[in-house]
C-alpha cells in the first residue's frame, strides 16, 4: 500500500525554488511508493497542468490566494484537519513556514535568512512590510522546531538554526540548491538581444531595499568613469518597491548615468542565459541571502563573479569569486576596478566558476536526496 506524502506548496514559487519545485514533482511522482498530495492555490494551478489525477491529487485552498494573512491562518487552522481526514503520512514543506500542529510527520524545507538578519530591519522598508518580516521570523523558527527533519540550503543557515534557535542538530541536513541543466546545457541559441550593451557588467537581483542596488550604481559609475565610460551596467530584476525604485532611479540620475546604467526589469530564462553568458563579471551586492540562486546560474553559465563577502554567499561560490564588504563602498569600487582592469584574471575567474559548479549537486540529485530524506522518515526503503 503506497505512503500518502503531501506537499505544502500554498506560497507562490520563482525564480530558482519555481525550477527546483517543478524538478521534485517529476522525481516524487514517478516514485510507486509514494501517492502525491498537493496543497496550493489556485495562483499556482499552472504547475501541475501536466500530470494526470492518477499520478497527482491537487487541493486547492482558495482563501489562501488572497493574502499571506489568510495563507497563514488556513495553514495553521484548517490544513491540520485535512491532514488528517487524508490520511496523510508525511507531509514536505518546501515554503519556510508549515502547519505548526501536525499529526503527519513533517519535513521542512528553510530557503530563506531574511527575517533573522538584524541590518535587514535597517533597511526602507515600510512598518508593514518590517511586521512581516518579523512574523514570518517567528513562524520559521517554530516550523523547524516542530518539524521532524529540516533541511538547509547552507551550512550557514543551518549553524545559525542550531546556535541560535536550538533546532536538533540531528534533524538536520544542508542540501545545496540545484544546478539548472538548462544554463549549463545552453539549450538555446544564444541569441543577440544585449549585444548593442557589451561590454557590459551584470546585476541580477529582484529590487528589494536591502540588495545595495543603489550602493552597486554609485560604485560602478565612479570606476567607469575612470575608464571613459566603456562599459554599461545592466540591472535585471521586478520592482519590489516604488520608494525604493525612485532611490535607484535618483542614483541613475544624480550620476548622469541614464545611458550607462539599464533597468531591465525581470527577464525571462532565455535572456538571463545571454546576459549571463555575455557579461564581463556579475556583480553582486546583497548582504543578506541563504545561499544564492543567482549565484549558481551564473557560475554554470561561466560568468566571472565578483560578491558580496557575507552570509552565505562565500559559500556558495568558494574560491570562484572575488569578495568585498557590501557595506564597504570604497571596498566595493576598488574590487570591481581591480578586475576590470585585469581580463586574463576575468577568464581565470570564468573557469574558476564552471568548476566550481562540477561540485553542486543538480535538481535531479537534490530532489533524489529529500525524496531519501522523507521516505526514511516514513521507513519506506
Amino acid at each position: 500500500m503506497k505512503k500518502i506524502l503531501a506537499i505544502n506548496i500554498l506560497y507562490t514559487p520563482s525564480g530558482g525554488s519555481k525550477t527546483q519545485i517543478i524538478n521534485m514533482l517529476d522525481d516524487f511522482v514517478r516514485d510507486d511508493s509514494l501517492q502525491v498530495i498537493i496543497y496550493t492555490t489556485r495562483q499556482n494551478s499552472w504547475l501541475f497542468e501536466q500530470y494526470t489525477e492518477s499520478e497527482l491529487v491537487v487541493k486547492y485552498s482558495y482563501i489562501s490566494g488572497l493574502s499571506s494573512f489568510f495563507r497563514i491562518l488556513w495553514e495553521q487552522i484548517v490544513l491540520p484537519f485535512i491532514l488528517m481526514g487524508d490520511g496523510v503520512d508525511v507531509i514536505f514543506c518546501p515554503g519556510n513556514i508549515s502547519p505548526l500542529l501536525c499529526d503527519a510527520k513533517k519535513v521542512q524545507w528553510i530557503g530563506t535568512i531574511g527575517p533573522f538578519c538584524n541590518s535587514i530591519y535597517k533597511y526602507d522598508f515600510s512598518l508593514l512590510a518590517k511586521l512581516k518580516l518579523y512574523i514570518n521570523g517567528k513562524l520559521i523558527v517554530k516550523s523547524a522546531r516542530t518539524s521532524d527533519f529540516v533541511i538547509f540550503e547552507s551550512e550557514y543557515s543551518r549553524k545559525m538554526f542550531i546556535e541560535d534557535f536550538n533546532i536538533n542538530v540531528n534533524a538536520t541536513r544542508v542540501i545545496s540548491i540545484g544546478k539548472d541543466e538548462y544554463f549549463i546545457n545552453k539549450v538555446d541559441i544564444i541569441s543577440k538581444i544585449f549585444s548593442d550593451y557589451e561590454p557590459y557588467v551584470l546585476s541580477v537581483s529582484h529590487l528589494y531595499p536591502y540588495k545595495h542596488i543603489p550602493e552597486m550604481i554609485r560604485s560602478f559609475c565612479k570606476v567607469n568613469q575612470e575608464r571613459g565610460m566603456k562599459y554599461k551596467l545592466l540591472i535585471a530584476g521586478s520592482k519590489k518597491s516604488e520608494k525604493y525604485y525612485k532611490k535607484i532611479t535618483d542614483e541613475i540620475a544624480f550620476n548622469d548615468a541614464s545611458e550607462y546604467v539599464v533597468l531591465l526589469g525581470a527577464v525571462d530564462k532565455q535572456k538571463l542565459l545571454e546576459l549571463y553568458t555575455k557579461c564581463e563579471l556579475l556583480f553582486y551586492t546583497s548582504p543578506c541571502e541563504s545561499a544564492g540562486y543567482t549565484l549558481v546560474e551564473a557560475m554554470s553559465c561561466g560568468s566571472s563573479i565578483l560578491c558580496s563577502n557575507m552570509t552565505a554567499a562565500p559559500e556558495t561560490c568558494n574560491k570562484a569569486a572575488l569578495y568585498f564588504d557590501p557595506f564597504d563602498i570604497v571596498d566595493m569600487t576598488d574590487k570591481l576596478g581591480y578586475l576590470l582592469d585585469r581580463p586574463n584574471e576575468l577568464s581565470a575567474m570564468s573557469k574558476k566558476s564552471l568548476r566550481r559548479v562540477d561540485d553542486l549537486p543538480s535538481y535531479v540529485e537534490a530532489s533524489h536526496e529529500t525524496l531519501d530524506i522523507i521516505k526514511k522518515l516514513i521507513k519506506i526503503k
